[in-house]
């Protein structure tokens, strides 16, 4: 019967800087027994056996191909796709870092919105400096995106005590 063969991926996509796998298994029908296996692609485990591990990690889409021959010199092949999505960028846009302790909420913005902010001092989107109490605080926003690709960045706050606004008169009296 006529030689075929179908890869099939136990995962075609993951997030870049993960320690995401595919294990690649050539399924093979017809032709006449026994078959080599060459795989093409990039980060493999093997490129002679049926069953390969590929493991790239960058942000790209990668193509992987099996030939498959049989004891009769017959030949097919297959291939798949595996993408690697690149984790997104993200910015906090609420760039005002020194805050009096009796200073009012201030917004936290971050870049795509939809994320979480953490740290001393927040509740959802809001740095309470009251909360905060004075010292350096440190502020991490947090967003996945429709894929599952995960980032954080941070920023550092200081909270600083109220300064003196008005000085009593100093009456120094002397001779």
């Amino acid at each position: 019967s006529t030689l075929a063969v179908n890869v099939f991926a136990s995962s075609t996509s993951w997030c870049a800087g993960t320690t995401g796998s595919s294990t690649l298994t050539a399924i093979v029908s017809g032709g006449t027994p026994p078959f080599n296996y060459t795989w093409t692609g990039t980060n493999l485990s093997s490129t002679t056996t049926q069953i390969v591990t590929a493991t790239p990690s960058t942000q790209g889409t990668y193509t992987y191909t099996v030939v498959v021959t049989d004891r009769n010199g017959c030949q097919a092949s297959s291939n798949v796709t595996i993408t690697v999505r690149n984790i997104p960028t993200l910015t906090i846009t609420s760039t005002d870092t020194l805050h009096c302790i009796s200073d009012p909420v201030y917004t936290l913005t971050g870049i795509p919105s939809g994320g979480t902010f953490t740290g001393i001092g927040v509740i959802a989107n809001n740095f309470y400096p009251s909360l905060a109490g004075p010292g350096s605080r440190i502020i991490t926003y947090q967003y996945s995106d429709a894929f599952g690709c995960t980032n954080s960045t941070s920023i550092s706050f200081d909270v600083v005590s109220n300064p003196i606004t008005s000085i009593s008169e100093l009456f120094v009296t002397g001779k």
